[in-house]
Protein backbone atom coordinates (compact mmCIF):
# COMPACT_ATOMS: atom_id res chain seq x y z
CA UNK A 1 0.00 0.00 0.00
CA UNK A 2 1.31 3.14 -1.13
CA UNK A 3 2.26 5.34 2.12
CA UNK A 4 -0.31 8.43 1.36
CA UNK A 5 -2.92 5.71 1.64
CA UNK A 6 -1.86 3.91 4.23
CA UNK A 7 -1.28 7.32 6.62
CA UNK A 8 -5.20 7.36 5.41
CA UNK A 9 -6.59 4.24 5.73
CA UNK A 10 -4.87 4.39 9.25
CA UNK A 11 -7.09 7.96 9.81
CA UNK A 12 -9.89 6.93 8.76
CA UNK A 13 -10.18 4.01 10.71
CA UNK A 14 -9.19 5.34 14.16
CA UNK A 15 -11.68 8.54 13.23
CA UNK A 16 -15.06 5.21 12.62
CA UNK A 17 -13.55 3.05 15.74
CA UNK A 18 -13.25 6.55 17.60
CA UNK A 19 -16.72 7.29 16.56
CA UNK A 20 -18.49 4.89 19.42
CA UNK A 21 -16.84 3.72 22.67
CA UNK A 22 -17.68 -0.16 22.27
CA UNK A 23 -16.20 -0.10 18.90
CA UNK A 24 -13.27 -1.68 19.42
CA UNK A 25 -14.92 -4.50 21.12
CA UNK A 26 -17.68 -4.96 18.30
CA UNK A 27 -15.23 -4.76 15.34
CA UNK A 28 -12.27 -6.57 17.07
CA UNK A 29 -10.75 -6.99 13.55
CA UNK A 30 -10.70 -3.36 12.69
CA UNK A 31 -8.93 -2.74 16.22
CA UNK A 32 -6.41 -5.28 15.22
CA UNK A 33 -5.84 -4.14 11.87
CA UNK A 34 -5.61 -0.29 13.38
CA UNK A 35 -3.07 -1.73 15.79
CA UNK A 36 -1.16 -3.21 13.34
CA UNK A 37 -1.23 -0.34 10.55
CA UNK A 38 -0.26 2.09 13.59
CA UNK A 39 2.80 -0.43 14.51
CA UNK A 40 3.83 -2.33 11.86
CA UNK A 41 1.92 -0.70 8.14
CA UNK A 42 0.88 -2.24 5.45
CA UNK A 43 2.95 -5.40 6.28
CA UNK A 44 1.19 -6.27 9.46
CA UNK A 45 -1.51 -5.83 7.94
CA UNK A 46 0.05 -8.85 5.59
CA UNK A 47 0.64 -11.21 8.62
CA UNK A 48 -2.73 -11.30 10.50
CA UNK A 49 -4.68 -14.68 9.64
CA UNK A 50 -7.01 -15.41 6.84
CA UNK A 51 -9.68 -15.81 9.81
CA UNK A 52 -8.95 -12.09 11.10
CA UNK A 53 -8.82 -10.58 7.26
CA UNK A 54 -11.87 -12.42 6.21
CA UNK A 55 -14.55 -10.73 9.24
CA UNK A 56 -12.34 -7.26 8.65
CA UNK A 57 -13.33 -7.37 4.90
CA UNK A 58 -16.93 -8.11 5.59
CA UNK A 59 -16.99 -5.53 8.33
CA UNK A 60 -15.22 -2.79 6.04
CA UNK A 61 -17.40 -4.30 2.93
CA UNK A 62 -20.37 -2.69 5.23
CA UNK A 63 -18.83 0.28 6.33
CA UNK A 64 -17.48 1.52 2.68
CA UNK A 65 -20.99 1.48 1.61
CA UNK A 66 -22.23 3.90 4.46
CA UNK A 67 -18.78 5.75 4.58
CA UNK A 68 -16.67 6.26 1.94
CA UNK A 69 -13.24 7.87 3.41
CA UNK A 70 -10.67 7.31 0.16
CA UNK A 71 -8.48 6.15 3.56
CA UNK A 72 -11.69 3.21 4.11
CA UNK A 73 -11.59 2.08 0.60
CA UNK A 74 -7.89 1.91 -0.05
CA UNK A 75 -7.71 -0.49 3.28
CA UNK A 76 -11.00 -2.39 2.00
CA UNK A 77 -8.87 -3.06 -1.15
CA UNK A 78 -5.48 -3.82 0.62
CA UNK A 79 -7.38 -6.38 2.87
CA UNK A 80 -8.82 -7.93 -0.27
CA UNK A 81 -5.60 -8.06 -1.98
CA UNK A 82 -4.14 -9.77 0.97
CA UNK A 83 -6.69 -12.53 0.72
CA UNK A 84 -6.61 -13.40 -2.38
CA UNK A 85 -2.14 -12.93 -2.70
CA UNK A 86 -1.19 -14.83 0.50
CA UNK A 87 -3.98 -16.46 1.24
CA UNK A 88 -5.67 -17.81 -2.10
CA UNK A 89 -9.22 -16.67 -1.30
CA UNK A 90 -11.61 -13.88 -2.63
CA UNK A 91 -12.53 -12.05 -0.22
CA UNK A 92 -16.48 -12.86 1.40
CA UNK A 93 -17.78 -9.45 -0.64
CA UNK A 94 -16.54 -11.03 -4.16
CA UNK A 95 -18.78 -14.29 -4.12
CA UNK A 96 -21.96 -11.94 -2.58
CA UNK A 97 -21.13 -9.53 -6.20
CA UNK A 98 -20.04 -12.63 -8.30
CA UNK A 99 -23.76 -13.81 -7.11
CA UNK A 100 -26.06 -14.79 -10.07
CA UNK A 101 -28.76 -12.50 -10.59
CA UNK A 102 -31.95 -13.38 -10.57
CA UNK A 103 -34.60 -12.98 -13.68
CA UNK A 104 -37.56 -10.79 -13.35
CA UNK A 105 -40.86 -11.14 -15.58
CA UNK A 106 -43.11 -8.06 -16.11
CA UNK A 107 -46.53 -9.02 -16.33
CA UNK A 108 -49.75 -6.39 -16.51
CA UNK A 109 -51.67 -6.96 -12.76
CA UNK A 110 -54.01 -5.80 -10.05
CA UNK A 111 -52.67 -3.68 -7.45
CA UNK A 112 -53.31 -6.35 -5.09
CA UNK A 113 -50.93 -8.12 -7.10
CA UNK A 114 -48.57 -5.59 -7.12
CA UNK A 115 -48.68 -5.33 -3.20
CA UNK A 116 -48.43 -9.18 -2.91
CA UNK A 117 -45.31 -9.06 -4.83
CA UNK A 118 -43.93 -5.91 -3.18
CA UNK A 119 -44.04 -7.86 -0.13
CA UNK A 120 -42.24 -10.86 -1.21
CA UNK A 121 -39.74 -8.70 -2.46
CA UNK A 122 -39.24 -6.65 0.83
CA UNK A 123 -39.10 -10.71 2.57
CA UNK A 124 -36.55 -11.51 0.47
CA UNK A 125 -34.50 -8.41 0.81
CA UNK A 126 -34.49 -8.99 4.44
CA UNK A 127 -33.79 -12.40 4.06
CA UNK A 128 -30.85 -11.48 2.31
CA UNK A 129 -29.75 -9.04 4.81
Amino acid sequence: MHPGRLVDARSDLTTILDQHPAARRLWPALALIERRLSKDGATGVARLSVTVLRDAARVLDRLVDDWCGPGLIALHEHVGLVLRMVHGEDPPYAAARAAPRFEMQVQDGSMTDFMAMDRLWDERLAHEA
